[in-house]
């Protein structure tokens, strides 16, 4: 199947791209920690949208919501 190029073209397009936002927790240094640490919220791009400790997560979502969509 990958020998042919009409297949792989079909699979690398944007059909089959999903671009999301995801979310975890991180330690100081942006690291994966399953337990502890802030919540990091990073964007398609790549980019961070917003890194906060879970006990800030009202005040978080409010100020979120009053910027409206991105």
């Amino acid at each position: 199947m990958l020998g042919n190029k009409a297949y792989v073209d079909l699979i690398l397009s944007d059909m089959f791209a999903h671009k999301t936002y995801y979310m975890g927790l991180v330690d100081e240094n942006n690291r994966v920690n399953f337990y502890d640490g802030q919540v990091r919220v990073v964007g398609p791009d790549g980019q961070q949208l917003v890194k906060y400790r879970p006990e800030d997560y009202l005040n978080v979502v409010a100020s979120m919501s009053s910027r409206g969509p991105t």
